[in-house]
């Protein structure tokens, strides 16, 4: 099967459009993680003897903090340098 010649024109429009589809998910996806961590934490201060009685061992209070919040300064740090 022959290469088909593609127009470079398209080629950039195309490139440009996976590079803001793909700042777009990016976005979306730091902004979940935030929501999320927001709601764990708050989980976490004041529903502390249920999460406790739950799992039936002490848990600590910044454990969302440490779980969620790796994923999240990834997005943002990669957000950061893609603009």
């Amino acid at each position: 099967m022959g290469k088909v010649a593609v127009d470079p024109v398209f080629e950039r429009a195309l490139a440009a459009e996976i590079a803001a589809s793909e700042l777009l998910r990016m976005r979306v996806i730091a902004v979940t993680l935030a929501v999320l961590l927001v709601a764990d934490q708050a989980l976490f201060l004041f529903w502390r003897s249920a999460i406790e009685q739950f799992l039936q061992r002490p848990v600590p209070t910044w454990l969302p903090l440490h779980v969620v919040g790796w994923f999240l300064a990834y997005e943002v740090g990669a957000l950061a340098y893609l603009r």
